[in-house]
């Protein structure tokens, strides 16, 4: 995968058996970006069986533990993959959370600044 935001959006939307919503245009802190929302499937519960764990990336390979893999959302959870062009940089920012707390996860995202080197 490329260093894009376009090359991270193709590259989640090629993954099969995930299903993202349409991309959506977004701007933080005076950068451009995508927002990526998953979609899960009606028997999402019993595809986390059979994958044997809930994660849906791993950022090197490896088994989840820690902070080294995005945790599949629950059947009741909404998650949104937002990634921006911070100065040809892709910043990815992560979110799972429940739908009734919407307003707290846009105060959250409202309150990250990206800072130049």
């Amino acid at each position: 995968m490329g260093p894009t935001v376009d090359d991270l959006v193709t590259a989640l939307r090629a993954v099969p058996g995930v299903t993202f919503a349409a991309p959506a245009e977004v701007s933080h802190d005076g950068y451009s970006g995508v927002r990526l929302d998953y979609v899960p499937p009606d028997d999402l519960n019993e595809c986390l069986d059979d994958m044997g764990h809930a994660a849906l990336i791993f950022v090197d390979g490896a088994s989840a533990s820690g902070d080294d893999y995005v945790p599949a959302p629950s059947g009741s959870d909404a998650f949104s993959v937002y990634s921006y062009d911070v100065d040809g940089t892709r910043v990815v920012i992560t979110a799972s959370y429940t739908e009734n707390r919407t307003e707290e996860l846009d105060e959250m995202l409202d309150s990250i600044r990206f800072e130049k080197p």
